[in-house]
């Protein structure tokens, strides 16, 4: 669901909405220049879903986020800290928090780093991907990956799952069947050495029964267990 806002003149907050017909009931219900001198826009909220303001040059040009928010009970507010001299166009977003897209491009979803305001403190910065806020070695990007808490320096390992009848390498080993989440599909890795290489020091590799063709396992420097789940067969 989406509404357009246009600002026509900051100064005077000249406004014009339209809502899609898919968006009835979604309007917005306020707009006006804070105390900071920052536009500010009021809208109904929905704690099922999250929010994006959006700003562009021209009316049919390419939108620029400049705020994002999570879903509250009544009356949602973005504002747009940084709003240009002269003349805006404006829309708000509504974005099921079931679907979320990743708004700076960094391969993290948005509600994500809205429920990790610590880790991620300007959501529409994708600098924060790369950055380590727990210091435990591992990027904020891949605890995100992995499933594990990029806030906490203990939460680090996890168990990598293979299997030679329906893993793919090119998977990232994180579940034992194909699992869809935000950024696309889990699922279980082919190879033995595939998951141990993908893995960190302290990681478990889980191997579903079956055969495995491989000469050689090597995990380099890293310690990592690895657990058969039934009768498996290396050669």
């Amino acid at each position: 669901m989406k509404l357009r806002i246009t600002l026509l003149t900051l100064a005077a907050l000249m406004l014009w909405s339209r809502p899609p017909a898919s968006a009835e009931g979604f309007h917005l219900t306020k707009a006006f220049m804070n105390e900071q001198s920052e536009l500010t826009v009021e809208f109904p909220s929905d704690t099922n879903c999250y929010f994006i303001l959006e700003r562009s040059s021209t009316l049919t040009g390419l939108t620029n986020a400049v705020a994002l928010a999570l879903g509250t009970t009544g009356a949602g507010r973005l504002a747009d800290t940084n709003p240009p001299v002269g003349a805006a166009f404006f829309r708000i977003e509504k974005v099921p928090l079931s679907s979320p897209q990743a708004t700076a491009g960094d391969g993290i979803d948005d509600v994500y780093k809205l429920q990790h305001p610590d880790v991620f403190p300007n959501p529409m910065d994708p600098s924060y991907a790369a950055q380590d806020f727990d210091g435990d070695g591992v990027s904020n990007l891949r605890e995100y990956e992995r499933g594990t808490d990029p806030a906490s320096a203990g939460s680090i390992n996890v168990s990598l799952f293979v299997d030679s009848a329906s893993g793919n390498d090119a998977s990232d080993g994180i579940t034992s069947a194909p699992t869809p989440w935000a950024m696309g599909t889990h699922g279980p890795m082919l190879t033995i050495q595939g998951a141990i290489s993908a893995a960190l020091s302290g990681d478990t590799v889980v191997i579903a029964p079956g055969t495995y063709h491989e000469t050689v396992l090597d995990p380099g420097a890293k310690s990592v267990t690895l657990t058969p789940q039934g009768e498996v067969i290396i050669q």
